[in-house]
């Protein structure tokens, strides 16, 4: 068996292991084994020296190029091609490139076919088909080995992919519920010139208020003291100086008190 072609290591051996499985099916394959041959091995040729070197009866041969998977059956003794096959657009993918290869193998060395069980989980509400037949969630099923096309319908949503189905196990999927909806995203935050608490009211200031009046109070008061005390002192000291002229000029004892009344009334 030679698998040739520019795939990842973790590919090949995949690939090899999965040959393996279909020849054990095989009637005409006792055993196989994985050949070492010189690189490039691209030509017949090539690989029947291979062959030859390691005593075996027939070549299968694995070619990945551009693309695409090509599978030829080539007997050592007769050195002559037996049989071929190939498929176009083949993945990558180490599930589906291996799930191809085994289909080819099948198609060239098993005549009865090769099949694996598919078992498809889904979530309730979602309508599932294998290759256009309708599945159930978690129904079993037979299918030939290769790569199927499972679609998902849930509501008016429909998506399809790829389901690659391998000989010797049970092919399993499950499929997840559909994704939440992203959360809302928190409200913005107003500026801190608009969230800020207006400023409180100043207190009002009642001991000031208080104050004026009581200074406006005494203001009055003293004004009206300030009134009578220079009524009265024009008032007597109008008296002391009718006396005087009254009296010739001089006064009596009693003006003087009126004067000195006057006069006192006058300062305070």
């Amino acid at each position: 068996m030679l698998v040739l072609g520019a795939l990842p290591d973790g590919v090949s051996s995949q690939v090899v292991q999965g040959l393996r499985a279909v020849l054990k099916l095989a009637p005409s394959v006792k055993d196989a084994v994985v050949l070492d041959a010189p690189q490039p091995c691209t030509n017949e040729a090539c690989w029947i020296l291979a062959g030859a070197a390691a005593n075996v009866d027939q070549v299968i041969v694995a070619a990945f190029q551009g693309g695409a998977l090509r599978m030829k059956v080539v007997d050592v003794k007769t050195r002559k091609q037996l049989a071929q096959a190939h498929r176009d657009r083949v993945s990558s993918n180490p599930e589906e490139a291996t799930a191809w290869a085994e289909a080819l193998a099948c198609q060239l060395l098993v005549p009865a076919g090769c099949t694996g069980q598919v078992v498809v989980d889904a979530p309730e509400g979602v309508e599932l088909s294998l290759d256009e037949l309708p599945l159930r969630s978690g129904q079993p099923r037979m299918v030939p080995v290769g790569v199927h096309t499972l679609r998902i319908k849930e509501g008016d949503a429909l998506s399809s992919r790829p389901l690659p189905v391998l000989q010797e196990r049970t092919n399993s999927l499950a499929l997840g519920p559909p994704p939440a909806a992203p959360p809302a995203p928190p409200p913005v935050a107003a500026p801190a010139a608009a969230v800020a608490a207006a400023p409180a009211p100043e207190p009002r200031r009642t001991w000031t208020r208080t104050a004026g009046y009581l200074t406006a109070g005494a203001a009055v008061a003293a004004a009206a003291t300030g009134l009578y005390f220079g009524a009265k002192s024009r008032s007597d000291l109008n008296a002391a100086e009718s006396a005087y002229r009254n009296n010739g000029g001089a006064y009596q004892p009693s003006d003087l008190n009126t004067l000195q009344s006057g006069n006192s009334a006058a300062h305070t």
